[in-house]
């Protein structure tokens, strides 16, 4: 479905990853491919899923950081709060966040 024509079919794939929680934590790879999706939508709830999943940071933190950037303010909105979840999520788990991504460092 992530592969579909229809970026609300797009979406909704994104989105049902993000809502079976840490289970769907293998699809990071995917959900982090449509961070560049050409629909708005689509990489907004790709945010939202990487961070309800708790991505790996080393995998997520980067293209969510560039997502910052991002033409679609709520993409944006959903990146820098997908970013908290992540690190967070890692931090329980005893995980490092990937070098160079946390707004905090120096």
């Amino acid at each position: 479905k992530l592969g579909s024509d229809d970026k609300a079919v797009r979406a909704a794939a994104v989105q049902a990853l993000g809502a079976i929680g840490t289970a769907g934590r293998g699809a990071t790879p995917q959900l982090v491919a449509a961070l560049s999706d050409s629909a708005g939508v689509v990489r907004r709830r790709a945010a939202e899923a990487l961070g309800a999943v708790g991505a790996d940071p080393k995998i997520a933190l980067p293209p969510l950081a560039a997502l910052l950037a991002d033409a679609n303010a709520r993409a944006q909105v959903e990146a820098a709060l997908a970013m908290g979840r992540v690190a967070v999520s890692s931090a329980h788990r005893g995980e490092p966040s990937a070098p160079g991504t946390s707004p905090w460092e120096a």
